[in-house]
């Protein structure tokens, strides 16, 4: 057995050290057309979209197109004051519109839902938000068939924030949930959904220094799942990530040197795990969510790193093996204000201050670990066909499957399939997905992954 585990351990060093790590600037802005890159960019195809806080014709702001090799820069909308300006939350792709929030202009000027086609025509606002309600979203719009899911740092019944919906045409939008600062308040981030539950963070309240929440997706059953005391984390701003049944986050102004952590927690509430510390050297706030692949987790902080501008970095889930992969000096780019959005294995993502006029840029990083992964890591675990049309079988002969369960990922990190496995040969069903190359992790009932590897379909 010792032999066998070696031998598994050489065989990944191989598959995850082939390929080379590079940082490259893809558009630098000028405010002309754009400036200060706020929020996650949306991938789909070889086209990313996001927005500026600032510049564009009115300096209010834009939205804006570019392909992921730098190309093709193009400024679909203008934003101007009037009616929504300063979008701050990232922009979400759903068919042919992109969703986003801002947090200025409206009929009370204190922010509104809109939606543009990806062709920059087509410009709607959806919903205004009103001085009872409301004032400045910082974060994005999700969105699940026809409904989106927003959170508001304050307003609401109690002036604590809120979780509300709104149809995708900018009907039925209610108010599903309010805060009272017992529960938590000011959620900053944007909300997580998975399996049917919406997930998120406040930075205050929860009888603590914030806490990690669940819902369902009508406002029900709402749970307070770790309220953060200091030590364990606090004020929590970034999105949380969630692979199984465990979620990643991290929080500012704690741990044990005072600059934040990461930690993960069951879905349940159970099992919290402190896994790294930072040092205020190499991070001190971190603004977007985590991505994971297989046992490593990547991020990007908007300050610390050596020049105090903001870094990416790596770490596994185990807290073992924090590096930096990249530190903002001003010339690459100041103060990134986002969440890494992975393709492959290339991260993308921009900064709001830096490059050659100060405005900010866009980067991609190609990826040391996030391709190439075993096929098959699990001793006694066999996938066939591989490649297939897009029915695959998982099989042991030994009943390891049972109690497991097996998520697949399309390389844009978005999950495409999750099931529980319960007997010993088990069927994955990818046929509705189009070719290309799929991730698969195998989940343990602990949460840990057990093993991961690559699904081709071939049509």
């Amino acid at each position: 057995m010792k032999k066998i585990h070696v031998l598994l351990f050489a065989v990944l060093c191989l598959q995850f050290g082939v390929s080379k790590a590079q940082f490259t600037l893809i558009h630098t802005f000028n405010d002309t057309a754009g400036g200060s890159q706020y929020g996650t960019l949306a991938l789909s195809g070889n086209i990313l979209y996001g927005v500026t806080l600032a510049g564009g014709t009115h300096d209010s702001g834009c939205v804006f197109s570019i392909h992921t090799d730098g190309s093709g820069y193009k400024d679909l909308f203008d934003f101007k004051n009037g009616t929504c300006y300063y979008p701050m939350g990232g922009i979400t792709k759903s068919g042919n519109r992109l969703y986003g929030m801002s947090i200025y202009g409206g009929a009370t000027n204190v922010g509104c839902v809109f939606s543009v086609d990806t062709n920059g025509n087509g410009y709607r606002d959806l919903y205004d938000f009103t001085r009872s309600f409301t004032q400045i979203a910082f974060g994005s719009i999700i969105i699940s068939g026809k409904k989106m899911f927003g959170m508001l740092p304050n307003g609401g019944i109690h002036n604590e924030g809120y979780v509300f919906s709104i149809d995708t045409d900018g009907n039925a939008y209610k108010d599903i949930f309010d805060f009272n600062g017992l529960d938590g308040n000011e959620p900053m981030g944007s909300l997580t959904l998975s399996g049917g539950q919406l997930f998120g963070t406040t930075i205050a309240g929860g009888t603590g220094a914030g806490n990690v929440f669940k819902m369902d997706t009508t406002g029900a059953n709402y749970k307070n799942l770790l309220i953060f005391n200091g030590t364990n984390g606090s004020n929590p701003q970034a999105n949380l990530t969630i692979s199984g049944n465990r979620i990643y986050g991290t929080s500012d102004n704690s741990g044990v040197h005072g600059y934040g952590n990461i930690f993960s927690i069951d879905t349940n509430g159970s099992r919290y795990k402190d896994i790294y510390d930072f040092n205020g050297t190499g991070f001190t706030s971190q603004v977007g969510s985590l991505i994971i692949v297989g046992s490593q987790l990547y991020g990007i902080s908007n300050e610390g790193g050596t020049a105090d501008s903001g870094s990416i970095f790596t770490v596994d889930t185990t807290g073992i093996g924090y590096t930096y992969l990249e530190n903002f000096k001003g010339p690459n780019g100041q103060w990134p204000d986002c969440s890494l959005t992975m393709s492959g294995n290339i991260l993308y993502g921009g900064t709001t201050g830096g490059g050659k006029d100060a405005a900010g840029v866009l980067f991609s990083y190609k990826n040391i670990s996030s391709i190439n992964l075993l096929n098959n890591i699990y001793e006694g675990i066999t996938i066939f066909p591989n490649p297939s049309t897009g029915i695959f079988t998982l099989q042991t002969k030994s009943g390891e499957l049972k109690g497991k369960s097996v998520e697949v990922f399309n390389v844009l990190g978005e999950r495409v399939e999750s099931k529980k496995l319960k007997v010993e040969s088990e069927e994955i069903d990818l046929s509705a997905q189009p070719n290309g190359v799929y991730f698969y992790r195998i989940i343990a009932e602990d949460g840990n992954i057990a093993g991961e590897g690559k699904l081709i379909i071939q049509k």
